[in-house]
């Protein structure tokens, strides 16, 4: 009786396609995650500069004369947020790994005497 002392061809290559079978899961979990993380980080962001606007607005009154009429709107941009100090660069689109520009504009609308709509649009 010989004792066996390694694997056959059939067991090293079952091995080789359970590696490859488990190596294909987890990278596409692990795409997965990271996709959803990058999307995550974007709308974190995206708050963040509503926020940020929302302050900026409502600190500077004077700035907007219109801003106790119903349905006006006026525009701001990431670098007036920036000047006063309400965001820090660099501003980045996790999602494309790219700086946002500091044009990007800002919507703020008058929702009534107590209530702004703020809508920021980066695509």
């Amino acid at each position: 009786m010989k004792n066996k002392k390694g694997f056959t061809l059939i067991e090293l290559l079952a091995v080789i396609v359970i590696i490859g079978i488990i190596t294909s899961i987890v990278v596409v979990n692990v795409g997965k995650y990271i996709g959803e993380s990058r999307e995550k980080s974007y709308d974190i962001l995206v708050e963040t500069i509503k926020d940020a606007s929302e302050l900026y607005v409502t600190s500077n009154t004077g700035l907007f004369p219109s801003l106790n009429v119903p349905s006006s709107t006026f525009d701001i941009t990431l670098q007036d947020l920036v000047n006063e100090k309400y965001l820090e660069l660099p501003i980045t689109d996790e999602r494309t790994g790219e700086d946002i520009p500091l044009t990007t504009t800002i919507t703020v609308t008058v929702v009534n005497e107590n209530r702004i709509s703020i809508n920021f649009n980066y695509e």
